[in-house]
């Protein structure tokens, strides 16, 4: 969040917490005029609210967008640099979950799985959660931590979420393969760490 949106935000507050006052002491001194200012400036405040959250939203879809042109560019390095300085400018909220779940990805593409594990004993993902579970299987797997891995699958087999049904079948077959119902594997994708647990797989 910027500056100017933290001011907005303030501006907002304020503006509430005197339509509340005014409101109040309106009703309890039962004075209509301080009743009818609380309620103008109360919507006035709802107004700026609205107005606040409109672009907090245009915002994300923003850096929705920008995620878009770094990953069909191929330039993962600098969608890393990019993120890594939204995740770092912005206070907890929408704004810094959607750029870890961001720069989480990038450090997926560019196989920098130490940032990886950074990342998630730092950030917040909020309601990206369920989307950054399937980093967290695929670590494990990657770990040989097959147990943990298989926890963390069957909750994320059950998250409702058509989006991530090509993630769902990555993992299925995946665990197939482990548990061996299927004798051979074949996943395209354009994350390195898949390749490795197949190959770890393998072998074992």
């Amino acid at each position: 969040m910027t500056k100017t949106k933290k001011i907005f935000l303030g501006i907002i507050i304020i503006l509430s917490l005197i339509a509340i006052t005014l409101g109040f002491m309106g009703a309890e001194m039962k004075i209509n005029a301080l009743a009818i200012t609380g309620l103008s400036i109360g919507g006035v405040a709802v107004i700026l609210l609205i107005i606040f959250i409109f672009n907090v939203s245009i915002s994300m879809k923003s850096s929705s967008k920008g995620f878009e042109e770094f990953y069909q560019a191929g330039d993962y390095e600098g969608g890393i640099e990019f993120y890594k300085k939204i995740y770092k400018e912005s206070p907890n909220g929408k704004e810094k979950a959607q750029a870890a779940y961001y720069l989480m990805t990038f450090y997926f593409l560019v196989n920098d799985l130490d940032s990886a594990r950074d990342l998630f004993g730092d950030a917040e993902f909020g309601i990206f959660e369920d989307y950054v579970l399937y980093y967290d299987i695929l670590l494990d797997l990657y770990d040989g931590m097959v147990g943990d891995a298989r926890e963390k699958y069957n909750k994320f087999i059950d998250l409702n979420r058509n989006e991530l049904a090509e993630r769902k079948n990555i993992l299925n077959q995946i665990f197939d393969f482990i548990d061996d119902k299927i004798d051979t594997i074949n996943i395209k994708s354009d994350y390195p760490i898949i390749k490795d647990i197949i190959e770890r797989y393998v072998e074992e």
